[in-house]
């Protein structure tokens, strides 16, 4: 596999690493919030990243859902207590994912 940098879900990564089911095996703590159709309120993303920034993590984004015509996008949390308290602040459904490791 080449090591060129590719831009894939607006996030750069070395081909073959850091894929989203990789994200979603590491960081089985998930969070699914539905896409809005118009896209996500730029205050919306811009307090997201604030909440990964505050923690000292990265947002990790597990792979996207589409089930009857909505669209959903999952983040990816390696602590349960710390996507309860993303859920809290942001709504959407909490899941955690098997363990695949």
């Amino acid at each position: 596999m080449s090591d060129q940098l590719v831009l894939r879900n607006a996030r750069f990564r070395v081909s073959g690493h850091f894929s989203d089911d990789d994200y979603e095996r590491d960081h089985p703590h998930v969070v699914e919030l539905a896409h809005p159709p118009d896209g996500f309120r730029l205050v919306v993303v811009e307090e997201i990243m604030t909440f990964h920034t505050e923690r000292g993590m990265p947002i990790r984004r597990g792979r996207r859902q589409r089930r009857q015509d909505q669209q959903f996008m999952r983040f990816c949390f390696a602590d349960p207590a710390v996507a309860d308290a993303f859920q809290l602040h942001f709504g959407g459904e909490r899941i955690d994912l098997e363990c695949r490791r």
